[in-house]
């Protein structure tokens, strides 16, 4: 995809380079959503609660119609921009930094949340807090993955290995760490041969 490389990554930039990657933007195709005064997508998909909110400080908020929720903070909210809509179950914020987040509420009930890195001297981490009822906690797995732990030690929630790309397709070094709070995403994007 084309995109300008400065530090505003616009909706349109962020669904055209989401819509490169196969099969990112269709699986959320189904997702039947609804808005209210403080959400850009409110869905019920799959026995999960899914709040996406229009205010990206708010915080998306997820979990099982009967059990916990847990609330993530997205990835340098507090300077972006409200959301915008750009496709079914899919919203995006720009960051302002040469990057933005993207959130999309998936037809299997889950949550994916990616973030678009426009150009070298965008961030190479990104920081999702997550609150978790009852002192939860978070901890790598041996996949890469992680694992969100209620206060008993009980899953509520698994992290999927992080992965990184590209605007040619080729993997680019990307890995978690935790404090037990917050989890990060680490993207060693601003080294030669990467092309955004």
């Amino acid at each position: 995809p084309t995109t300008n490389h400065n530090n505003t990554v616009t909706p349109t930039e962020t669904k055209s380079t989401l819509s490169n990657i196969p099969g990112i933007l269709n699986s959320s195709d189904q997702v039947i959503t609804k808005t209210d005064a403080d959400s850009a997508i409110v869905t019920n998909t799959a026995g999960t609660i899914i709040d996406i909110p229009k205010d990206p400080e708010q915080g998306v908020t997820f979990g099982s119609t009967t059990g916990s929720k847990i609330e993530i903070e997205l990835p340098s909210a507090n300077e972006a921009k409200t959301a915008k809509t750009i496709a079914p179950g899919v919203v995006a914020y720009d960051s302002g930094n040469g990057s933005s987040n993207a959130v999309q509420a998936t037809e299997d009930g889950s949550v994916r949340m990616l973030t678009i890195i426009d150009n070298p001297t965008a961030p190479t981490q990104y920081n999702y807090k997550v609150t978790v009822p009852n002192g939860g906690r978070i901890e790598l797995t041996e996949d890469g993955g992680a694992i969100v732990l209620d206060g008993n030690n009980q899953a509520i929630s698994t992290v999927g290995a992080p992965w990184a790309k590209d605007a040619n397709g080729t993997a680019v070094e990307t890995r978690y760490t935790t404090d037990g709070q917050t989890l990060t995403q680490h993207v060693r994007h601003d080294v030669v041969g990467v092309v955004y």
